[in-house]
């Protein structure tokens, strides 16, 4: 064989010689998203935890924020809580919602005894989008979820202003 049949332009092949160079890449690049995918499913899920019982490394509630005229209205989600598992403040225009989930199952049967327990505090901090009155903040806890009404104060609430023609 002389070295000019290793040239792939003095072949008549030449789709072949570039087929068997790209296959090797390919493999290469496909073995590199494969290892990436397990890489970041380690990261992201660490011996597959989230798949394990009611396992929950970090509870943080879905939180709605709804403003209107006259107030700002925060709902929170808090499954699995009461009322007494929940400490609201507010300072400086952050409303900060903080609590403790609990959580304890016990299963018994003939030949076992299963008992289970999770424990996991929160805080979540909301910036609010105008000035209320720390005064007349209401909240009120019902099946699970957290419904927040805060009053804007006279100076942060939209002055209608009418335009005269002249």
């Amino acid at each position: 064989m002389a070295i000019k049949d290793l040239l792939p332009w003095n072949r008549d092949t030449k789709l072949e010689v570039l087929r068997e160079k790209e296959e090797p890449i390919d493999s290469l690049l496909n073995m590199q998203n494969d290892l990436d995918q397990i890489f970041n499913n380690f990261f992201n899920r660490p011996f597959g935890l989230d798949n394990f019982g009611d396992f929950q490394p970090v509870f943080s509630p879905k939180v709605d924020i709804a403003e209107t005229d006259k107030e700002v209205v925060i709902t929170a989600d808090l499954p699995g809580l009461e009322a007494d598992d929940v400490e609201i403040s507010l300072a400086n225009r952050v409303l900060t919602i903080r609590g403790e989930k609990k959580s304890e199952k016990e299963e018994k049967g003939r030949y076992f005894h299963r008992k289970e327990r999770s424990y996991g505090s929160f805080r979540r901090d909301i910036s609010l989008p105008a000035e209320v009155d720390d005064n007349q903040v209401e909240a009120v806890f019902k099946n699970g979820e957290l419904k927040i009404s805060a009053p804007k104060t006279t100076s942060s609430i939209a002055k209608r202003i009418s335009v005269r023609k002249n």
